[in-house]
C-alpha cells in the first residue's frame, strides 16, 4: 500500500452515516494540496494523519488518494497544535484560547493537557471548569483514536469500528479484549463471523468456551433467519463441530452450558433418539409456547352471539354493494362471527375479498370496532383498497418504536391491549413467529 502523510487543511465533505470523507491535505510528498477520500471519522483541520491506500484518477476530480486505513499522528509543530486545538474539537476553545495555550506550553501542550491538566490554570482566562472540559475533550479524542486503531488493526473496516465504539465508548478496547464474542450479541450489525475473526486475531483458542457458545447461538440464529424455529440436536452439534473445526464432544458440552444459562431450550424426549430432540433459542421457544397458549384460549373462548340478525345484515350488505354471497360464503361469515379464531383461505378468484368485506360489514353492524392489518405496507394498501377501510401494517397497529442501536419495542401488549374487538390480518402466512406472538399478546 502507498503511504501519504500530511496535515488536514480542510474537510470538503463528511457523512456521519457511512463516514465517507473528502479531505484536502498539505503533504511534503505533494507540490499541491492532496485530495484524500475514504471512510473514517472526520478529523479536524490541523490534525496530522498517515493514510494507507493508493493513488487513483477520478474522471471528474482528477488525482486522489483513496485511503483504506488512517493513523492519527500528534501535531508536531506549534502551528499545527494551534490549528488542532482551535478547530472546534473542544467546545468553548476557539483560535484565541488555542493560541494562548500553545504560546504558554509550546509543543508540549498536549502532554500537559493529558498528564497535568491542573497546569491549564496557569493560562490567563482559563478557569477550573474550562480546564476540565479541555482535558476531557482531548482525552476522549485520544480514546477514540486508540479504539479505532485497535479495531482496524484486527481487520475491521472503519464503519464497523465506529459502530463498536458508539456501543462501548471509552471501554471499547477493554471490552473487546475481555469478550470479543459479546460483539455478536451486543452490537447491532456485528455478527459471529466478524467477532470470531477478531477473537482469533487476539489469540482466542479454537475450543474456548466463549467461542463454542457463540458459534452454537450463531447457527440457531442463522436457522431462524431461514425460517426454522429449532434445529434437531444432532444436526446442530454436527454442523457446529464442522464449522468451528472442533471435536463433537466440545460443542456438546457447550450446548449443555447454554441450557443451564437458559439461553437455549432443548426439549427432551423419553422415547425418541437424543439427536432428534429440538433445540430452540429461548426467545423463539417462548414465542412458540405463547402463540399456542393464546390461540387455544381464543379458540376455546365462549363468545356471545352478535346482537344482530346475521341473515338480515347480509341481505342489506348485498343490497348496498351489489354483491350476493353463495351459501358457502354465508357460512364463512357466520363462522367468523362466532369464532375466536377464524382462517379464510383459497386460491385467486374464489371470493375471499367478498367474504372479507361481508365479515367487516357484519362485525361493524354489530357495533364492534374492527382493525385491519397486514405484514407489509404494500399488502396493507391492497387490503385497504379491497375492504374500503383503513388498514395498516402489523408493526404500526402494535405501535412499534425503533430503538437506537437496532431493534425496537411494541407499545401494545397485555398491559396496553388493542382497543379493537376484532382484528383481521390479510396475508397472514407472511407473519413470522415473533410477530404473531406480539400480535396475540396485544389482543384483549
Amino acid at each position: 500500500m502507498a503511504i501519504l502523510e500530511g496535515v488536514v487543511e480542510r474537510i470538503t465533505f463528511h457523512s456521519p452515516d457511512d463516514l465517507y470523507t473528502v479531505l484536502r491535505v498539505d503533504s511534503d510528498q505533494c507540490e499541491e494540496l492532496a485530495t484524500v477520500v475514504g471512510c473514517f471519522p472526520a478529523p479536524r483541520p490541523g490534525e496530522e494523519l498517515r493514510f494507507y491506500g493508493e493513488w487513483v484518477h477520478h474522471p471528474t476530480y482528477g488525482r486522489q488518494f483513496r485511503a483504506e486505513a488512517v493513523e492519527h499522528l500528534p501535531p508536531r509543530t506549534e502551528e499545527g497544535l494551534e490549528r488542532y486545538l482551535g478547530s472546534g474539537l473542544i467546545k468553548g476553545v476557539g483560535p484565541a484560547t488555542a493560541r494562548s495555550l500553545v504560546q504558554h506550553f509550546g509543543s508540549s501542550v498536549l502532554e500537559v493537557i493529558e498528564r497535568e491538566p491542573e497546569r491549564l490554570l496557569e493560562v490567563p482566562g482559563i478557569g477550573k471548569e474550562k480546564a476540565r472540559r479541555i482535558a476531557e475533550a482531548v482525552a476522549a479524542q485520544g480514546r477514540m483514536r486508540e479504539a479505532m486503531v485497535f479495531l482496524q488493526s484486527h481487520g475491521l473496516g472503519p464503519r464497523q469500528a465506529l459502530r463498536i465504539y458508539r456501543a462501548y465508548g471509552a471501554e471499547t478496547v477493554q471490552r473487546v479484549r475481555e469478550d470479543p464474542y459479546a460483539l455478536a450479541e451486543e452490537v447491532f450489525g456485528i455478527g459471529f463471523q466478524t467477532a470470531d475473526r477478531i477473537a482469533r486475531s487476539l489469540g482466542v483458542a479454537e475450543t474456548a468456551p466463549g467461542r463454542l457458545r457463540a458459534g452454537l447461538l450463531y447457527l440457531l440464529r442463522r436457522a431462524a433467519e431461514d425460517g426454522h424455529v429449532f434445529l434437531p440436536a444432532g444436526q446442530l452439534l454436527t454442523e457446529a463441530a464442522r464449522s468451528l473445526q472442533v471435536p463433537y464432544e466440545a460443542v456438546e458440552e457447550a450446548l449443555a452450558g447454554l441450557e443451564e444459562e437458559r439461553l437455549v431450550v432443548r426439549r427432551r424426549s423419553r422415547t425418541g433418539p437424543p439427536e432428534e430432540e429440538p433445540v430452540y433459542l429461548a426467545a423463539l421457544y417462548a414465542a412458540e409456547q405463547g402463540v399456542a397458549r393464546r390461540l387455544l384460549a381464543l379458540v376455546r373462548a365462549q363468545l356471545p352471539p352478535l346482537p344482530v340478525n346475521l341473515e338480515a345484515v347480509l341481505r342489506r350488505f348485498a343490497a348496498e354493494t351489489g354483491l350476493s354471497l353463495s351459501e358457502r360464503q354465508r357460512e364463512a361469515v357466520a363462522c367468523a362471527a362466532r369464532s375466536g379464531v377464524f382462517i379464510l383461505t383459497g386460491g385467486p378468484g374464489t371470493g375471499k375479498t367478498t367474504v372479507l368485506r361481508a365479515i367487516i360489514y357484519a362485525l361493524e353492524a354489530a357495533g364492534l370496532k374492527v382493525a385491519l392489518a397486514s405484514p407489509t405496507g404494500r399488502a396493507a394498501k391492497r387490503m385497504a383498497e379491497a375492504a374500503g377501510r383503513e388498514a395498516s401494517t402489523v408493526h404500526r397497529l402494535l405501535e412499534y418504536t425503533p430503538l437506537e442501536g437496532g431493534g425496537g419495542a411494541f407499545q401494545r401488549d397485555e398491559d396496553n391491549p388493542l382497543e379493537a374487538q376484532a382484528v383481521i390480518v390479510d396475508e397472514a402466512s407472511m407473519l413470522d413467529l415473533p410477530l404473531t406472538y406480539h400480535l396475540l399478546r396485544a389482543l384483549r
